[in-house]
C-alpha cells in the first residue's frame, strides 16, 4: 500500500511540475491544478513507461525516480526565476458568514468522503469479476511489467490471444507500473489508480462548474457525478470506462476555457488531456477529434485563423504522442472488433432495423435509477426550466457534443457484426459512462442561467 501510494505521489509531482510549467500558477485555482496534475501526470507515466518499452526498458522504480527528479528540478527552477509554483487561496472565504453559512459545506464534504472510502474498499477488498478487467485490462499489465515490448509479447502478436490486442496500453502501462514499484502483481493495489483518476476527474469537473455556479452548487455536482451508483461501482473495478470519461471530461472542461481566452497553456494541456483519452479505449480517439471541433467552436470569437491553428495543433499534438503506439500496433491480428471495416454495413436495410432496438434501449437505460440516480432525468429538467441558457454558443456546443456522442455510438451498434442484443445488454450502461461529463456540465451551466448567479472572476476555488 505504501508503494502504491508513492507511485501515485509520484505521478502528482510529474504532472503538477508541468502544470506548473504550462500555467502561472496564481492564475488557476487549487482544485484545476491538482484534477489537472493527476490526469496530465498519469497519462505522462503511461507514456513514458511506453516509450522506454519500445526502447527495451521494463517499467521499473529507477525510471519513475528519475522523472520525478526532472519534475523537481523543473519546480525549483520556476521558483528560482520568479514564478509563482503554487497556486492561489480563495480570496472570499474570510468574509463573515456565520457558522451556519460554513456548516452547508460539510454535506457534501462528508459524502464525498463516504463516497471515496466506497471505491477504496472495492477496490482493495473486492475480486476482479468482469472478464474485461482481468483478461484484457489486467491481464496486459502483468505481460508489460515482465516482458519487454520489441519483439511485442505473444498475446498481442498470436491469433490465439485473447486479450484484444489492438486496445490502447494507458491503463495497463499504469499497472504495470504499479506493479513493478511494488514488486507484486497485486490487482487491488494497482486498481488504486483507478481511484485516483476518478478524484482528478472530480476535481477538474468542479473547477469548471464554478466558471458559472458558486462553491455549494458546484461541490454539490461534482458530487453527484462522482457518487453515480455506476460511476462509483467502474471507478475501481478494473475496467478503463472511468478513466476515459475522466480525460475526456477534463479535456472538455479545459476546452471551454478557450472561449474567454484563446489561450495556449490551455490548448496544450487539453490535447495532453485529449491524446490520454485516445490511449486509454478505443472510443477515445473520435472523442479527441470532438475535442478538436469543439476547439474550433470555442476559439472561433477570437478568429477562425487563430481558431483553425488552434485546433490543428490539438490534433498535431495527439497524433504526435500517439504515432509510436500506432505504429508498434498497426500488424497485430483482428482478433477484436474491428469496426472500421463495417461503416458501409450502415446502409444495409436490416443493420437500419436495429434501430428499433437500440433506441428503446438506451432510453430504458437512462432512466435507471439504480445505475444513473436523478441525472438524465434532471438534466431534461433543468434544461426546460433554463431555455435561456440555448441563447448562449458554449451551451449549444455542449448540447451538440452530447447529441454527437450518442449518435456515434448508435452508429457503432448498428455497423457491428455481433449479435445487437447481446452486445447493448454488455456495453450499454458502460458507454453512457463515457457520455456523463458533458452532462453534468449541461445541467451545472442551464442551472447558472436559470438561477442569474454571477460568480467573480477572481473566485473560483
Amino acid at each position: 500500500m505504501v508503494e502504491t501510494c508513492d507511485y501515485l505521489l509520484g505521478c502528482l509531482l510529474i504532472g503538477y511540475a508541468t502544470v506548473a510549467l504550462l500555467y502561472p500558477l496564481q492564475s488557476i485555482s487549487w482544485p484545476l491544478a491538482m484534477g489537472l496534475s493527476i490526469l496530465v501526470g498519469c497519462c505522462e507515466v503511461a507514456l513514458f513507461f511506453f516509450y522506454m518499452g519500445l526502447a527495451g526498458i521494463r517499467p521499473n522504480h529507477g525510471m519513475l525516480f528519475i522523472v520525478e527528479a526532472a519534475a523537481l528540478v523543473v519546480i525549483a527552477g520556476l521558483y528560482q526565476a520568479g514564478r509563482r509554483v503554487v497556486p492561489r487561496w480563495p480570496t472570499d472565504w474570510k468574509r463573515n458568514h456565520g457558522w451556519g453559512y460554513y456548516l452547508w459545506y460539510l454535506f457534501p464534504l462528508v459524502l464525498a468522503c463516504y463516497v471515496g472510502a466506497t471505491a477504496l474498499r472495492i477496490a482493495t477488498s473486492t475480486p476482479l469479476i468482469g472478464w474485461d478487467a482481468w483478461a484484457i485490462w489486467l491481464y496486459k499489465a502483468k505481460l508489460l511489467a515482465a516482458e519487454n515490448l520489441v519483439p511485442p509479447p505473444w498475446v498481442f502478436t498470436s491469433p490465439s490471444g485473447f486479450g484484444h490486442p489492438h486496445y490502447p496500453l494507458l491503463w495497463p502501462m499504469l499497472a504495470a507500473g504499479a506493479y513493478a514499484i511494488t514488486g507484486a502483481a497485486d490487482d487491488h493495489y494497482a486498481r488504486l489508480i483507478l481511484v485516483f483518476l476518478w478524484i482528478g476527474w472530480g476535481l477538474m469537473t468542479y473547477s469548471a462548474l464554478r466558471w458559472k455556479l458558486p462553491r455549494l452548487p458546484a461541490a454539490m455536482l461534482a458530487l453527484l457525478q462522482l457518487s453515480l451508483p455506476l460511476v462509483t461501482e467502474y471507478a475501481s473495478n478494473g475496467y478503463a470506462d472511468v478513466v476515459l470519461a475522466g480525460f475526456y471530461g477534463g479535456m472538455i472542461c479545459l476546452i471551454l476555457r478557450l472561449r474567454d481566452s484563446a489561450d495556449w497553456s490551455v490548448l496544450i494541456s487539453a490535447a495532453l488531456l485529449g491524446a490520454g483519452a485516445a490511449f486509454t479505449k478505443h472510443e477515445g480517439m473520435p472523442l479527441a477529434c470532438f475535442g478538436a471541433v469543439l476547439v474550433l467552436a470555442m476559439a472561433a470569437r477570437h478568429g477562425r485563423a487563430k481558431a483553425a491553428l488552434m485546433a490543428g495543433a490539438f490534433v498535431g499534438i495527439v497524433v504526435i504522442l500517439l504515432f509510436p503506439w500506432y505504429v508498434w500496433s498497426q500488424h497485430f491480428p483482428r482478433t477484436d472488433e474491428d469496426y472500421g471495416s463495417h461503416i458501409s454495413e450502415f446502409f444495409n436495410s436490416a443493420n437500419i432495423q436495429r434501430f428499433h432496438v437500440i433506441i428503446p434501449a438506451v432510453g430504458s437505460e437512462l432512466m435507471k435509477w439504480g445505475n444513473w440516480g436523478p441525472l438524465w432525468a434532471l438534466l431534461l429538467i433543468i434544461a426546460v426550466l433554463g431555455w435561456r441558457a440555448f441563447r448562449y454558443s458554449y451551451i449549444r456546443a455542449l448540447w451538440a457534443l452530447l447529441a454527437a456522442h450518442f449518435l456515434l455510438y448508435m452508429f457503432v451498434y448498428v455497423i457491428t457484426p455481433r449479435d445487437i442484443n447481446w452486445l447493448i445488454s454488455t456495453t450499454l450502461n458502460r458507454l453512457i459512462i463515457h457520455i456523463t461529463p458533458v452532462a453534468i456540465l449541461l445541467i451545472g451551466y442551464h442551472w447558472s442561467a436559470l438561477c442569474a448567479y454571477d460568480v467573480p472572476e477572481e473566485q473560483t476555488v
